[in-house]
C-alpha cells in the first residue's frame, strides 16, 4: 500500500519490483492521476502478473503533527472512489478490494469506479489545490504578510468559478474520448463529506462550510521577523501540477480538446515551481514533461492506446 506523495512512487516501486511475485497487488492510496502509466513503466515484464488499485484520495482530511509519530484527522470521508485491475492470478489468492476495505475499516467505503482513466480524470486534488493557490496568490505583491490565510475556508467565489471551469473542461475531454462521465467537484465533495458540509448548495459554500476543512491554512515560510511568505514548493503545486494537471492536459491533447482554464493555471504554477510543461507558444512540449505523469511521457499518443490501457 503506497500512502506516499506521487513523486516518490516510481522510486519505491522500482525497489519493490525485484521482490514482487505473480499475483501481487500494489495499491496507491491515493494513486494520483497516471498511476497506472507509472506502474507499467516500472514493472516491465511483471506488469501483466501484478494487480493494482488506485484511490482518488486519502480516506481522511489529515495533517502530520509529528513526523513518523502522529497525525491529526480533521474529517473522515464517506466514500473514496477506487478503480482496480485485478489479474486472474491474484483472484486465485485474495480479493484485494475486500482486504483493503478491511484494513481501512467501515468508513470510508471504497466505491468502485469504472476505470483508472476515470480516477485520473476526476483528478480532484488537481482541480482543487492549484486553483485555490492561484486564486489566493496570483495577484500577490510579493510582500510578507502578518497572518496566514485559511486555505479552504478563505477561498473566494472567483476561485470556486475557476474550479468549475476546469471541471467542465475535463468533462469535455472525457466526452471527446468517448470516455466515462466525470462528476463535478461539488458532487465529489458531497460524496466525500456528506453531513460534514453545512451548506452543500454551491461549490463555494461546500468548501467554506465543510467542518473537515476548518483551520487548514495555506502552506507558508516564516520570515526572520515573524511574518509569512507563501510556500509554492508545497505539494499543492509540486505534486498536483506534474501528477495532476499535466496528466489531464496530456489526455486532452490526445483527445484534441481545448483547455484554456487549465492552461492559465498551469502557466502560473509552472513558473512558481521552476518547471516548464507548456511552452511560451502554448504547446504541451515543455522541457519538464519527462518528470510528469503525462501519458506522452510513457509513449501513449492515441485515443485507442489510452482507452485500451490495462
Amino acid at each position: 500500500i503506497l500512502t506516499l506523495p506521487a513523486f516518490v512512487h516510481r522510486e519505491i516501486v522500482s525497489k519493490m519490483q525485484p521482490l514482487l511475485k505473480p499475483g501481487a497487488t500494489i495499491a496507491g492510496m491515493p494513486g494520483r492521476p497516471g498511476f497506472e502509466f507509472e506502474l507499467k513503466s516500472v514493472l516491465g515484464e511483471k506488469w501483466q502478473q501484478t494487480s493494482f488499485l488506485t484511490t482518488l484520495t486519502l480516506p481522511w482530511a489529515c495533517r502530520i503533527t509529528e513526523y513518523g509519530g502522529a497525525a491529526k484527522i480533521f474529517g473522515t470521508k464517506n466514500f473514496v472512489s477506487t478503480a482496480a485491475v485485478i489479474r486472474p492470478v491474484t483472484q486465485e489468492i485474495v480479493d484485494p478490494v475486500s482486504l483493503l476495505q478491511k484494513l481501512v475499516g467501515e468508513q470510508p467505503e471504497l466505491k468502485m469506479d469504472s476505470s483508472p482513466l476515470k480516477i485520473s480524470l476526476i483528478s480532484i486534488n488537481a482541480i482543487i489545490h492549484p486553483p485555490i493557490t492561484y486564486g489566493q496568490w496570483a495577484s500577490w505583491n510579493r510582500e510578507a504578510i502578518s497572518d496566514v490565510p485559511l486555505f479552504y475556508h478563505g477561498m473566494s467565489q472567483d476561485t470556486a468559478n475557476l474550479m468549475s471551469d476546469i471541471s467542465k473542461e475535463i468533462q469535455e475531454v472525457s466526452k471527446s474520448l468517448g470516455g466515462p462521465e466525470i462528476p463535478s467537484p461539488l458532487e465529489t465533495l458531497k460524496d466525500f463529506y456528506g453531513d460534514q458540509i453545512k451548506d452543500p448548495s454551491t461549490l463555494f459554500s461546500a468548501f467554506t462550510t465543510n467542518s473537515a476543512y476548518a483551520g487548514l491554512k495555506h502552506p507558508f515560510i516564516e520570515t526572520s521577523d515573524g511574518k509569512f511568505l507563501p510556500n509554492f514548493k508545497y505539494r499543492y503545486l509540486t505534486e498536483d501540477v506534474p501528477f495532476g494537471l499535466c496528466v489531464v492536459k496530456g489526455i486532452a491533447v490526445i483527445a484534441g480538446a481545448q483547455t484554456p482554464t487549465i492552461d492559465r493555471v498551469m502557466r502560473w504554477a509552472q513558473e512558481k515551481i521552476d518547471k516548464q510543461y507548456l511552452t511560451d507558444n502554448g504547446e504541451f512540449t515543455g522541457k519538464d514533461i519527462g518528470e510528469s505523469r503525462a501519458p506522452q511521457r510513457f509513449g501513449i499518443q492515441t485515443k485507442e492506446e489510452l482507452l485500451a490501457f490495462k
